[in-house]
C-alpha cells in the first residue's frame, strides 16, 4: 500500500480498510456492520486479536463539524459497549466530515473497563494524527510507513505525542543557536563595513552583543510560531500557509529583496499591532486581510528599531522547519492528544531557551499536574458547598452525569455554582492554571448541559 498517498489523500471508506489489512494482516469483519447514532454517526467495521490476546476494534465516525480545529467527543460513544458482543482492549478509528473529506483524523484509542459486567468504559485515552490534503504529514508517515502487526503498547508508541514533541524541540533549539550564530557574524561584518555610521549610530553596539542578538532571535522565533497558530485558524487571508506563501511570492518576484525589512516587518508592527478599517492593509504588492492582535507581542521595541541583518536564507530555515510539522490550536488534555504542535509548546520552548530561568522562576508546569490541580480544586469547592464529595468526584474526574440522581438533582445549582467560581493565581507566568481551570470548568459545564455551545461557556466563565 502507498501510505503516504493515503495519508495526504481525502479519507475514502476502502483506502482505511486497505490500510486496515496491509498493516493488521486482515481482520475479522462484521457480517452487517451496525451504524449508530448519537452526537455523531459511526460504524464498526470489525476486529483484531493483537498480542497478549488483545483485541483492537475498527471504526469510522462522521460528524458535521469542521474536522481540523475540533475533535469530536467520545464520551457518549465509548462509555457504554455499543454493542453487546463488543468486547475491546482499544481502537483504531477515522473520524472525517462527508461534506469535507479532504481533512481527516486517524486515532489510536485504548480504555479499560471499570466494573464486574465490563459495560462501562475508564481511563478512556485517545491519540490523534490529524491527515489529508496540504497537511503537513511527515511526522505521520515515519511513525506510520513501517509497522507491521504491532502489540496494543506498540501502538500506544507508534501514536505517541512525546516523539514529535522531542523532535520538534531538538530542532527548534538548533534553529535558534545557528541564528544567533549567523546574525551575530553578519552583525558584526556589517559593523566593520560602515564604521562612520558606527561612530554615531548607538544601536550598532547591539547588533554586536551576542545575548542581545540571542533575546531579540527568541522573540522573533516567537512571533512568528505563535503566527502559525493564527493561520491555522484561517485568520491571516483565510490562508493556512500564509506565511510560507507571503514569503514565496515576495522573494520570487523581488530576488534581492530582503523579505524582513521589506515584508515581515510591516506585517509585525502595521499590520499585527495596528486597528485598521476592514482589517485591510498592504503588503508588498497586493492587500491582504490580517487581524489587529492586542496583546504586545507585536509592539516594536527598542531592538525592533535596530537595524538587524536577518536574511531571506535565515527566514527560510524557519519557515521549513515550521511547515514541516502541523500546528493545532486545540490543547491536549491527559485524556485526548493531538500528534501535532500545540500551543503548551510555546510555554517549553520559552522556559528552556531562558539561561537564568533558576534565578526568575521560570518553570512551565507540565498539563498532566494542572489538570489534577484545577481537578482537585474543583471537587474541594463544590464538594464545600454540596457536601456529597463522592458524587461531586464522578461529575468533575469522568464528566458522569448518567443514573446519577444528586448530580440531576443538583445540576441548576453545580452549574450556577461553577459560573459563579472566583480564581486566583498569585504566581501567574504563562498563565496555565488559569487556562487549566477555564477548560476543566467548561468540561463539567458541557456534561451537565451537552447542548451547550462550547465558545458560549468559554465567555459566561
Amino acid at each position: 500500500m502507498d501510505i503516504k498517498n493515503f495519508l495526504q489523500s481525502s479519507y475514502k471508506k476502502e483506502n482505511f480498510i486497505e490500510f486496515i489489512y496491509d498493516k493488521f494482516n486482515g481482520f475479522e469483519e462484521e457480517s452487517d456492520s451496525f451504524e449508530i447514532e448519537l452526537e455523531q454517526n459511526y460504524k464498526f467495521f470489525g476486529d483484531v486479536e493483537l498480542g497478549n490476546h488483545d483485541k483492537l476494534g475498527f471504526f469510522e465516525f462522521t460528524t458535521d463539524k469542521d474536522i481540523e480545529n475540533n475533535r469530536g467527543s467520545l464520551n457518549k460513544l465509548f462509555s457504554t459497549k455499543a454493542k453487546e458482543e463488543i468486547m475491546l482492549d482499544g481502537a483504531i478509528a477515522v473520524f472525517y466530515n462527508p461534506d469535507k473529506p479532504n481533512v481527516w483524523r486517524l486515532s489510536f484509542i485504548e480504555f479499560s473497563y471499570d466494573d464486574k459486567y465490563n459495560k462501562q468504559v475508564s481511563n478512556l485515552k485517545r491519540y490523534t494524527y490529524v491527515l489529508g490534503v496540504d497537511i503537513p504529514t511527515k511526522t505521520a508517515l515515519a511513525q506510520l510507513e513501517n509497522f507491521k502487526h504491532p502489540t496494543l503498547n506498540e501502538l500506544k508508541d507508534i501514536f505517541s505525542v512525546e516523539k514529535i514533541s522531542k523532535e520538534f524541540f531538538t530542532k527548534y533549539k538548533e534553529l535558534y543557536h545557528k541564528l544567533v550564530k549567523d546574525i551575530t557574524v553578519a552583525n558584526g561584518k556589517k559593523n566593520k563595513s560602515d564604521e562612520e555610521q558606527k561612530q554615531h549610530d548607538k544601536s550598532y553596539e547591539f547588533m554586536e552583543n551576542e545575548k542581545d542578538i540571542s533575546f531579540y532571535i527568541k522573540k522573533l522565533l516567537g512571533r512568528i510560531v505563535f503566527l502559525y497558530f493564527v493561520q491555522k485558524k484561517g485568520w491571516l487571508n483565510d490562508d493556512k500557509k500564509f506565511l510560507s506563501n507571503l514569503f514565496t511570492k515576495h522573494t520570487s518576484k523581488y530576488q534581492d529583496c530582503n523579505f524582513y525589512d521589506e515584508v515581515l516587518e510591516d506585517l509585525f508592527f502595521e499590520a499585527l499591532n495596528t486597528k485598521r478599517e476592514n482589517n485591510k492593509i498592504k503588503l508588498s504588492d497586493d492587500k491582504y486581510t490580517i487581524p489587529y492582535l492586542n496583546g504586545g507581542l507585536f509592539e516594536a521595541d527598542t531592538y525592533d528599531k535596530t537595524d538587524l541583518a536577518i536574511s531571506n536564507n535565515d527566514l527560510k530555515q524557519v519557515l521549513e522547519l515550521f511547515d514541516s510539522y502541523n500546528f493545532t490550536v486545540i490543547e491536549d488534555t491527559p485524556h485526548d492528544s493531538e500528534i501535532a504542535i500545540d500551543p503548551e509548546m510555546l510555554g517549553r520552548v520559552f522556559e528552556d531557551l531562558l539561561e537564568d530561568r533558576k534565578d526568575k522562576g521560570a518553570f512551565y508546569t507540565p498539563r498532566e499536574i494542572v489538570h489534577y490541580m484545577c481537578q482537585q480544586s474543583i471537587i474541594n469547592y463544590l464538594s464545600n458547598i454540596f457536601n456529597n464529595i463522592e458524587d461531586i468526584k464522578e461529575l468533575v474526574l469522568k464528566q458522569n452525569t448518567n443514573n446519577n440522581k444528586f448530580i440531576k438533582k443538583n445540576a441548576t445549582n453545580i452549574y450556577n455554582a461553577l459560573l459563579e467560581i472566583k480564581v486566583l493565581d498569585p504566581a501567574i507566568g504563562s498563565g496555565a492554571y488559569p487556562m487549566g481551570m477555564l477548560h476543566e470548568i467548561v468540561s463539567v459545564l458541557s456534561a451537565i448541559n451537552m447542548t451547550a455551545d462550547i465558545g458560549q461557556l468559554k465567555r459566561e466563565v
